[in-house]
């Protein structure tokens, strides 16, 4: 009777599985950060998930830390680059598809570059009988 007492006593409950914000969630908060919203009131917290709720389960304390911890991120950026300006003119930020569109244009570019520039030789020869 006590062993069963004692180990029902000790179970733990499973723990809640972790916020996976959806792309469309972490750009409307981005959005609202970037508008200047950077620490919101509960009352705001509340539309805001209200808000991100189309789009999956949230729920506020979600909002409220994602608040917390973008505010540190963008504290800690603007830490480094003040110790580092050089840093300003890197992006690290750019997507893989941004890299990728940047090295097809220029791949375009020289490709023009080199069919304006193609020696005379490549050019088909008409034969007149």
């Amino acid at each position: 009777m006590i062993c069963k007492w004692i180990c029902e006593s000790d179970r733990v409950p499973d723990p809640k599985p972790r916020w996976n914000p959806k792309p469309e969630q972490i750009r409307i908060l981005e959005s609202i950060f970037n508008s200047g919203i950077v620490n919101p009131p509960r009352e705001e917290i509340q539309r805001i998930r209200t808000r991100l709720q189309e789009y999956g389960q949230i729920g506020d304390a979600n909002v409220f830390y994602w608040f917390q911890n973008r505010k540190s991120r963008a504290k800690h950026k603007l830490r480094v680059l003040k110790k580092n300006p050089k840093m300003l003119g890197c992006n690290p930020s750019k997507t893989r598809k941004e890299k990728s569109l940047v090295l097809v244009i220029i791949l375009l570019i020289l490709v023009l570059v080199w069919l304006t520039m193609k020696p005379v030789y490549f050019r088909v020869k008409t034969m007149s009988w």
